[in-house]
This record gives C-alpha cells, sequence and structure tokens, in this order.
C-alpha cells in the first residue's frame, strides 16, 4: 500500500456506531451488508447493490441474535462477530448467511479482557475481526500484558487459531487497525493516520516519526475489502470508503 485516497461518503443513516461491508472473499459479489449500532444488536441487514444501499432499500433482514462490536466482518458467506449477553462477550460467532445458524462457536474468554482492552474509543471493540488476501484475522488485546495487541490467524474451517503474533503497541491507546496483504496497519488515537505496521511475513514492525497514510476522521469501524482495495467506514452514522493506492 501507497496510499489512502480521500473519503467518498455512501450514505448518511443509522446511529453513531455500527459498520457496513461486502463479502470479501467473493470477487464479483455486489451485495452491501451493514449493521446498525455496537452493543446487543439482533439483526444484519442485506442490500442488492451499492445503489439499493444508499436509497436504504432493505433486501433481506438477518436476526443473527445479540452481538456486539462494530469490526465484524463477512467473508465468503459467514459473519464473523462477537455473541454478548447481558452486556458482556461471552461467544465468538461464526455465522452462515445461507444457513441463517451458527456454523461454529468460539469461547471468548481466551481472547476477552472484560472490555479493558477496547480500542480507545471503547463501543464493546475488545475484539476486532479483519480479513485480506491472506483470508480471516483477529486483532485483539491482552489484560495481563497492560492490554498489549494481539494478532491471530484464523482457520476459517472449524473457526479455530492458526497463528498468533504478540505486538508491543497498547491497544487501548489506538483507534483502529485493519489487514492489507498480510501487513497489520495500526492508526493513532484518533484514527486520523497510520502510525504502526506489522508485517506477518518478516515479523518486522515499523513505527512512524510523521504522519503517514492520512486519512480524515475517526472510523470506529475500519475494514479493508480485497476485492476492491478498498476501506469501509462508520463515522458518526456516515458510511464512507477509501480507495487504496498499491505499487
Amino acid at each position: 500500500m501507497i496510499s489512502i485516497g480521500s473519503k467518498e461518503v455512501i450514505r448518511q443513516s443509522g446511529g453513531s456506531y455500527g459498520t457496513w461491508m461486502k463479502d470479501t472473499g467473493r470477487l464479483n459479489s455486489s451485495t452491501i451488508y451493514r449493521i446498525d449500532g455496537y452493543k446487543n444488536v439482533r439483526y444484519l441487514e442485506e442490500y442488492k447493490n451499492l445503489e439499493d444501499f444508499k436509497k436504504g432499500i432493505i433486501q433481506k433482514s438477518y436476526d443473527v441474535g445479540a452481538i456486539s462490536g462494530t469490526d465484524q466482518v463477512i467473508y465468503k458467506g459467514e459473519l464473523y462477530t462477537m455473541g454478548s449477553y447481558k452486556y458482556k462477550i461471552s461467544k465468538l460467532l461464526q455465522y452462515n448467511l445461507k444457513t441463517a445458524k451458527n456454523e461454529n462457536i468460539l469461547e471468548a474468554s481466551p481472547f476477552w479482557s472484560d472490555g479493558h482492552c477496547d480500542w480507545g474509543w471503547g463501543g464493546f471493540s475488545e475484539i476486532d475481526f479483519a480479513t485480506d488476501e491472506e483470508g480471516l484475522w483477529m486483532i485483539y488485546g491482552n489484560r495481563l500484558n497492560n492490554c498489549s495487541m494481539i494478532l491471530s490467524k484464523m482457520n476459517v474451517d472449524g473457526f479455530t487459531v492458526n497463528r498468533t503474533w504478540n505486538l508491543a503497541w497498547r491497544k487501548s491507546g489506538r483507534c483502529n487497525a485493519f489487514m492489507v496483504c498480510g501487513i497489520l496497519y495500526v492508526t493513532d488515537k484518533w484514527c486520523s493516520y497510520i502510525e504502526h505496521t506489522f508485517n506477518t511475513k518478516t515479523g518486522k514492525s515499523e513505527t512512524f516519526s510523521k504522519k503517514m497514510f492520512p486519512f480524515n476522521g475517526r472510523g470506529d469501524s475500519i475494514n479493508y475489502n480485497p476485492t476492491d482495495g478498498m476501506l469501509y467506514t462508520w463515522n458518526y452514522s456516515k458510511q464512507s470508503r477509501y480507495k487504496l493506492t498499491f505499487g
């Protein structure tokens, strides 16, 4: 990645927090998905295409039970999210859109620190799902290590952890992060620029002394879609996207 383009606001809708996305594992899919809210949300909305999304024309609504967070992803027909119960995260869910059932359920306790390792803005953001060209990832914190960031590569078959990296940066002191081509990009506290990167292929990390890859506005949800090279963000009820440039 060599640059992040200017913000393109697609729609303004819903509350201050939420997420919108495409299926990042299906190259030719035009379907848009939207979750409005960040705690104990029940419904995932499906839109036929971007034009219907702009107009608010819902094609289908899934009752996914009580879920929380704003960094869910849909990958190869399955929603990855945190399941919540009485404002606590209890399970990590792999929800199959075709069967409308949970394909696999993972205990949250090894990854959940009772809300102490959220992103800096809060909002049930302790466990962050991400996808890129390499597949599915999970970003979270470790309360026993001062909420230092942990990155795990996930197996979608069986919903298990394949490999884990322990990083030096405090998750609670940053706004968000996303994966591109096996590289983790970590923002500053306000999601205004990239502060750190970690390359999973080389094991090398980098911290920038100047504002690298600046982009405009806080992103309570930031997800990269490798099928179109876009960042999808939700920022104070604005659903926006940014075009990435590679070189």
